[in-house]
């Protein structure tokens, strides 16, 4: 109780001196000393105890010195009456004294009390100012529940996160503004976190709870950046795991995708590649998109209007359709993607380091949206990692295309090792067959049914040699004579022969580019092949078709040599056969090369037709392809190195046929087979010339030394013992100068001839070789000045 007013303190006072006054000038037995109580309630106003108890006091001594100081009183009152009236007087003085300082202490404490409660009032509204002052500050949402989850105090950062207001906020269950948050509030334990999705924002949200005794208190805070960034890596990572595991394109696009669903659960991405052509697009990865969809979308061109995706890949450029239903970019497919649920669009285009359209990755929403600056990045980085899967995907393909190309040529290479190593023996064995089954037939002209027998052997030999010649063109081991030859004007020559050997059933169209290059080619052997390729498209099209044969000018870029290993950048000429026929199976094209290898049904195919001319188009330094559909049709591409500018054409030759005659000349014949060496030496000597014979170059030398009218060496090229036909040569050159030489053999192994070509100045004469070709070529090589 504050202390009262000052006047109260006088009044007291003045009150106190009346009373005493009046009762000095009264006679005793009068109660004046009752009118002291009221003075004291009065100094009770004043608040002050010590005022109440000195007032109290003064009225007993006041009261008891009136005793003294009063007239005496009247007879007619008792002395006892007038002890008793100042007894009880002192009474009630001290009565009210004490009455009055216990009502002043009760008034003190309730008055203390009432402060002290105002204090903490104060204080407690100051605290609760202060703490909703650094709620309302906090970065993060906060919120209070009570048991039953119900919204009892929120932030307004939780109103601005919840994109609700906080006034309709208070009274509401939680789950029904957040219901993804149910399955985090029925934990039941003390404390939990999880990060979810919130529809409402599309946005991801880090939720963290503790339980109280009155409910829990719950902080939410986005965290959907951290999320993307978190979950872009993983998906790189895993994307990248799977890459090095050898894990399907498709799958890895899958995971890319998938990875980036789980960010943003309302989105649908899609990953849709380029054909090679550049034009079409292809099946990539959208698993969440309707299959009705993505098969309408298989196959459509890009373009400038071609929706979100085709568009991009066309512009090279992102493309951000925020509304399907309004944007002219989608007018011609807008009908197909409101019709599953798609109203928005986001399309970048994912590019090569080349900066070639590989494919593009795409947003896809059930509504109209516009990206934000998170979204925007979120597509570049995951358009990077569909762009490394797509680039880590075609060099894992270009290393397996360049480990199979590798592994079959060493295979082809081993074959033709093989080959022509056989080519070798056989032609020596069939030049003694050949030669004396023309001999039987002269031999046995008068006895028909013998000689006829002489000739079936010398067809089978002939047809041997033929099968020996096509293994050699395969093995690469045959010697050609590259001429700059004018292709178009070479098929224009071979026009008549193909239409014959085609026949009627079968249309032939050529055509050849104007300004076409010149080719440093063997004409006869590429006659030769191009009536091979002529022959297999006629039978792929038993029923009839169309065959065309095309040239035209090409150059070969590093790019295309990246992926063929066999091919040497560079200018050269196509010259391409296709046909409408049957085609070849993808199974069986990486064989079709392979000798003995045919499609064809037994005995209407040797299987050699192809590898030779392989091993022609290969020894040319050339390049062959063959694309193939089945049903379709089959097109082989044969590239003719360009000749180059300072070469020049061959001048057309009248072939002069020397007439079969022999001579007197010494021949010395060096051949390490001694079938061969006795029936050459045989037919040498039936012509007339003198023969010395030797079986390896050790022995030629030594009668090149004994011998002083040797006119011709005639050697074998491949022998065993270290000196090789090339070699004795050489030195019984440097013995007789003027000596002439003449090579023979099945299988140089580029002995005598490099890179495909016949050294300069050489003649050679193949095995095996009949007694004309044998009369023709020495008469050649002694003629030749």
């Amino acid at each position: 109780m504050p202390n009262g007013h000052p006047a109260w303190r006088w009044s007291s006072l003045g009150a106190l001196a009346l009373i005493f006054a009046a009762d000095a000038l009264t006679p005793l037995g009068f109660a004046h000393g009752i009118l002291y109580p009221p003075v004291i309630l009065l100094a009770l106003f004043s608040g002050s105890i010590r005022l109440v108890s000195a007032v109290s006091l003064a009225a007993a001594v006041l009261t008891v010195a009136g005793v003294f100081i009063s007239p005496a009183a009247p007879r007619d009152f008792a002395p006892l009456f007038v002890l008793a009236n100042r007894l009880l007087a002192l009474v009630a003085i001290a009565l009210s004294g004490l009455l009055s300082v216990a009502i002043i202490h009760y008034l003190r404490q309730t008055h203390d009390a009432y402060r002290a409660q105002q204090r903490s009032r104060q204080e407690s509204e100051l605290l609760a100012g202060r703490l909703r002052n650094t709620l309302e500050s906090m970065t993060e949402a906060f919120l209070v529940l009570d048991r039953e989850h119900r919204i009892t105090f929120a932030n307004r950062r939780a109103e601005r996160l919840l994109d609700t207001r906080s006034p309709a906020m208070p009274g509401q269950p939680l789950v029904a503004v957040f219901p993804q948050v149910r399955a985090l509030l029925e934990q039941g334990g003390p404390e939990g976190e999880a990060e979810l999705f919130y529809p409402r924002r599309e946005c991801w949200l880090a939720c963290r709870y503790v339980r109280t005794d009155d409910g829990l208190a719950l902080t939410l805070q986005d965290c959907t950046e951290r999320k993307r960034n978190e979950q872009s890596r993983l998906t790189e990572a895993r994307a990248l795991q799977m890459i090095y595991e050898g894990a399907s394109l498709r799958a890895v696009l899958t995971q890319i995708v998938l990875g980036i669903e789980q960010v943003l659960p309302n989105t649908l991405a899609s990953v849709l590649l380029l054909d090679e052509a550049g034009i079409h697009l292809q099946e990539g990865a959208a698993p969440s998109l309707p299959e009705s969809y993505n098969r309408a979308v298989y196959g459509l061109a890009i373009g400038p209007r071609a929706g979100s995706c085709g568009t991009a890949m066309y512009r090279r450029e992102a493309v951000i359709v925020e509304d399907i239903a309004t944007d002219p970019l989608w007018a011609d497919y807008k009908a197909l993607a409101l019709a599953h649920g798609l109203r928005a669009c986001w399309s970048i285009p994912v590019l090569d380091g080349s900066g070639r359209v590989l494919a593009s990755f795409a947003l896809y929403h059930q509504h109209p949206k516009a990206p934000s600056e998170a979204d925007r990045a979120l597509i570049d980085r995951t358009s990077h990692i569909v762009g490394l899967a797509l680039e880590r995907h075609r060099q894992e393909a270009a290393q397996r295309a360049l480990e199979e190309q590798l592994h079959h040529a060493q295979r082809m290479e081993a074959v033709g090792q093989l080959t022509g190593g056989v080519a070798h023996d056989f032609n020596n064995l069939l030049t003694v067959i050949l030669g004396n089954g023309e001999l039987l037939q002269e031999q046995l002209a008068r006895e028909p049914a013998l000689a006829e027998l002489a000739q079936m052997m010398v067809v089978a030999a002939q047809r041997g040699a033929d099968l020996t010649q096509r293994l050699l063109a395969f093995a690469r081991r045959q010697a050609l004579e590259p001429q700059v030859i004018r292709v178009n004007e070479l098929v224009e020559g071979m026009h008549t022969l193909l239409t014959r050997t085609l026949g009627q059933h079968i249309s032939m169209e050529l055509c050849p580019t104007e300004d076409l290059w010149p080719a440093l080619v063997d004409p006869a052997q590429l006659e030769s092949a191009l009536l091979n390729l002529c022959l297999n498209a006629r039978d792929a099209m038993p029923g009839g078709g169309r065959l065309t044969i095309e040239t035209a000018n090409v150059r070969l870029d590093r790019d295309y040599a990246a992926t063929h290993a066999e091919v040497e950048p560079g200018d050269y000429v196509l010259l391409a056969v296709s046909d409408n026929g049957s085609g070849i199976a993808s199974e069986h094209l990486g064989r079709i090369f392979e000798p003995f290898f045919t499609t064809k049904e037994k005995g209407k195919g040797s299987g050699l037709g192809l590898s030779m001319v392989f091993g022609f188009i290969r020894q040319t330094r050339g390049h062959v392809s063959v694309y193939s559909e089945p049903g379709i049709g089959t097109v082989v591409r044969m590239y003719l190195p360009r000749a180059g500018a300072g070469a020049l054409e061959a001048e057309p030759t009248k072939r002069v046929v020397p007439l079969p005659r022999g001579g007197d000349e010494c021949i010395l014949l060096v051949e390490d087979d001694a079938l061969v060496r006795r029936y050459a030496e045989d037919q040498l000597r039936s012509l007339g010339y003198r023969v010395l014979t030797a079986s390896n170059g050790d022995e030629a030398l030594i009668l090149l030394r004994q011998e002083q009218d040797i006119d011709l060496l005639f050697t074998d090229v491949v022998m065993p013992g270290g000196l090789g036909g090339p070699e004795l040569a050489a030195q019984a050159k440097a013995l007789r100068p003027g000596l002439k030489v003449l090579f023979t053999s099945g299988y140089t192994e580029n002995a005598i001839v490099h890179q495909g070509r016949l050294d300069k100045g050489v003649q050679l004469l193949g095995k095996p070789y009949r007694r004309a070709e044998l009369m023709v070529k020495i008469r050649q090589a002694m003629d030749n000045s």
